[in-house]
């Protein structure tokens, strides 16, 4: 090796480190930045063969395609414009392993310029017969190891996904859900799911008795302070529509729908390649919801409360949560066989509302559920008006955004402050096992250490600014709650002359935050079940001529 040093008289090296999926899986398990140790190691290989004069270029992608790789792009054209006459690597791989154009591609500018390869054990010169083959067969190896890695991991997402995990397949976790991973599953995150679903309640049923597109849904949430998915105060159009037209929110997952043909360019797969699993997590949406909000983006300008037909809409969608599992309930028909006058067996209808946990007892007559709610509208009437304002104030589901999301905020903050902290503590002690094994001099990590203690110190600062932070809450006026009496009184008469489902839900949506329904005894025969129904109304109930006539 150093005898090829006295062969070459380098003037300038360029020194390439590029983070591998080995370094990815050893990231995972230290926490430690592994470009670090990479460049470490190489600045002294470098210094041991006497090369003091080089650049650093660092750069953390894919080594499967160079189209992606901004850094190395660049190099190469310094190369190609005779800025250096070496580069040094740690291994041929870090070069690329990808597409054979792209292996010619580099190959033709390296020897055009008369580039040397350094790596660890070996100078490469491609000019050179045995130095090109060697090149050539590491980069073989390579790439063979690269497609048998991807084939591997491509066929196992595959059948990940249609086990109902979730597999990103180069996209994030849906904003609103993490993933679970021990079972590898979508569940809700309780801060960002109360945003999903202020998207579709709103788009859905509009807010004040207005109508809401994507366009004033972004202003909303702007004037909320409720920043995207991506952090920018405001929201684009485009992500509030691929929300509303995602079917993972409503429990459903699809994977492996479209393939790349070409840079920003994308087609969908044949439908024998595409992989869909319904009732696949937890929905955040009520299924019967999305579907409104899917049919509405079809048609956005159409006004969705003047009796537009939707998929198995009825008067209590989207409104009924188990008080068992907290989890929505939905409508479901199934028909049983009984014996007419003729002694024929007869399909009829059984209609119930149930619970999407399996094993849960919860269900219950569709029937004795929205005639309980209807029976509870007719109670509240009935009370005097003392007794009217006592039930109301303990209802009112406060929907101040700006406090209620700030409250979610505040907790989902400090869970992530924690995970933050308990990160970069990881990343300390990594630093010291590396100080230990020699590979961080005194100084390096004094300096490494000094850094990381300053961000948990950050971190612990803006905890005790969260934990300090006061809670406040809503109670109703005299005025409001006379509005909130007022406007349950139009929407009982209303709901009782209403022909459709479609209007009947949009009248309880209208009031109604969501009602929990708990199961007390099951019915016999005409004997109908006993509910214990726990509603929770909307602030904007007591807004003055909540609905016009």
């Amino acid at each position: 090796m150093y005898d090829k040093m006295n062969k070459y008289d380098f003037k300038k090296v360029a020194l390439y480190i590029r983070r591998s999926r080995a370094d990815e899986e050893r990231e995972k398990r230290t926490g430690e930045d592994t470009l670090v140790g990479q460049l470490m190691y190489m600045e002294k290989y470098l210094r041991n063969l006497g090369i003091t004069d080089y650049d650093v270029y660092k750069e953390v992608a894919s080594g499967a395609s160079i189209e992606n790789r901004k850094v190395f792009k660049g190099l190469l054209k310094l190369i190609d414009q005779g800025v250096y006459d070496a580069i040094a690597v740690k291994e041929t791989s870090r070069i690329t392993r990808g597409a054979y154009q792209d292996l010619a591609d580099i190959e033709r500018i390296f020897k055009k310029n008369r580039i040397k390869i350094i790596v660890d054990g070996d100078i490469l010169d491609l000019n050179d017969y045995q130095a090109a083959f060697t090149y050539d067969m590491q980069l073989f190896m390579s790439r063979a190891e690269l497609k048998q890695y991807t084939n591997r991991v491509t066929s196992a997402k595959k059948a990940f996904a249609m086990m109902g995990k979730w597999m990103p397949g180069g996209n994030a976790v849906p904003f609103g859900y993490q993933v679970d991973e021990k079972t590898r599953k979508l569940v809700p995150d309780k801060e960002k799911a109360e945003i999903i679903k202020f998207i579709y309640h709103t788009y859905v049923y509009g807010k004040d008795g207005k109508e809401f597109g994507y366009r004033a849904i972004s202003n909303e949430l702007f004037r909320l302070g409720i920043k995207s998915p991506r952090g920018s105060d405001r929201w684009d159009q485009s992500v509030i529509k691929n929300i509303l037209t995602n079917p993972v929110y409503k429990g459903d997952v699809r994977y492996n729908y479209t393939e790349e043909v070409e840079k920003g360019k994308k087609r969908l797969r044949p439908e024998e390649e595409r992989i869909y699993v319904p009732n696949a997590h937890e929905p955040i949406v009520d299924p019967e919801v999305w579907e409104k909000a899917f049919e509405k983006t079809k048609n956005p300008k159409r006004n969705m409360h003047k009796g537009n037909p939707f998929k198995e809409v009825s008067p209590l969608t989207g409104l009924i949560i188990c008080a068992n599992c907290e989890k929505h309930m939905f409508k479901s028909t199934q028909y049983k066989q009984k014996k007419d006058e003729n002694g024929e067996y007869v399909k009829f209808p059984v209609v119930q509302l149930r619970c999407r946990t399996l094993g849960c007892k919860n269900n219950v007559k569709y029937e004795a559920v929205e005639e309980a709610v209807v029976g509870y509208l007719k109670h509240l009437l009935a009370l005097d008006r003392e007794e009217f304002a006592y039930h109301i104030q303990n209802l009112v589901r406060v929907e101040n955004r700006l406090d209620e999301f700030h409250l979610q905020h505040k907790e989902a903050q400090l869970e992530r402050i924690n995970k933050e902290i308990e990160k970069w503590n990881k990343r300390l002690k990594a630093a010291k096992e590396m100080r230990e094994d020699g590979e961080y001099t005194r100084e390096e990590f004094l300096e490494r250490k000094k850094e990381i203690e300053e961000e948990i110190r950050e971190l612990r600062a803006i905890e005790r600014q969260l934990l300090q932070a006061e809670e406040t809450a809503a109670g109703l006026s005299a005025e409001d709650i006379d509005n909130a009496r007022e406007n349950i009184e139009v929407i009982y008469d209303y709901y009782l002359r209403a022909k459709s489902n479609e209007r009947k839900n949009e009248l309880l949506s209208a009031i109604f935050y969501e009602i929990v329904v708990k199961k007390i005894r099951s019915g016999y025969g005409t004997k109908p079940p006993e509910l214990e129904l726990r509603c929770k109304l909307k602030e904007v109930v007591r807004l003055k001529n909540l609905l016009q006539a």
